[in-house]
């Protein structure tokens, strides 16, 4: 799999970049109808892994779509082996619909989805393993400062709180304002670094920026 390049890995005909590929009728692209996963790849091996998977099951079954979690994450892992160190993000959405407008027929290809994926070799950072009662050792972020946004979070109804979808414009903006306090923070030298922004969701509580 060539790197930084979006790959379209189901259907499995379709095993080809975006960019020759992606309509302005994907429905990620016009209603934000998917979600997406970012996870961190060290030795071969997927961080999480448990959790992502889960994540595939519940974001597919709050959004209605057909999604085969064991055979995903089989490949996730063959292209993790491949990259050794990296990032893997998985873009999932649902597959054109032939019905106008926002709607989806509610049959098996109303659930069919396309899925996507982007590997980037980068280095993950880590300062030590934290040993589990179960003998595995997980990889421990670098400590890092916290700071408090003005921007605020929408509160999203259930089925759709706490999904990571493609319609993430409050995150957007938050990211923003703290990459702008990231780079006044580094031009003026100040320590510790700053890693994490945390803004308020509608009710009032304090979460971070995803």
């Amino acid at each position: 799999m060539p790197l930084n390049n979006w790959l379209c890995i189901h259907p499995s005909s379709a095993t080809t970049d975006i960019s020759d590929t992606v309509s302005l009728d994907n429905r990620g692209l016009a209603y934000g109808d998917g979600f997406f996963t970012t996870m961190g790849v060290i030795d071969g091996q997927i961080l999480w892994l448990a959790h992502h998977q889960q994540r595939l099951v519940s974001h597919a079954e709050a959004l209605q779509l057909e999604l085969d979690s064991h055979s995903v994450m089989a490949l996730l892992q063959t292209h993790a082996e491949q990259l050794q160190q990296g990032m893997l993000k998985l873009m999932v959405t649902r597959a054109v619909q032939d019905v106008r407008g926002y709607g989806y027929v509610p049959t098996t290809s109303g659930s069919a989805c396309e899925i996507w994926l982007k590997s980037s070799a980068m280095t993950v950072t880590t300062t030590e393993q934290l040993r589990l009662p179960d003998g595995c050792s997980i990889p421990m972020q670098p400590i890092s400062s916290a700071i408090c946004l003005s921007s605020q979070l929408a509160c999203l109804p259930p089925p759709l709180a706490g999904l990571k979808s493609l319609n993430c414009l409050d995150n957007v903006l938050a990211s923003g304002e703290l990459q702008g306090i990231k780079a006044q923070v580094s031009e003026d030298n100040i320590k510790p670094s700053i890693g994490e922004g945390l803004l308020r969701d509608m009710s009032g509580r304090w979460l971070k920026v995803r």
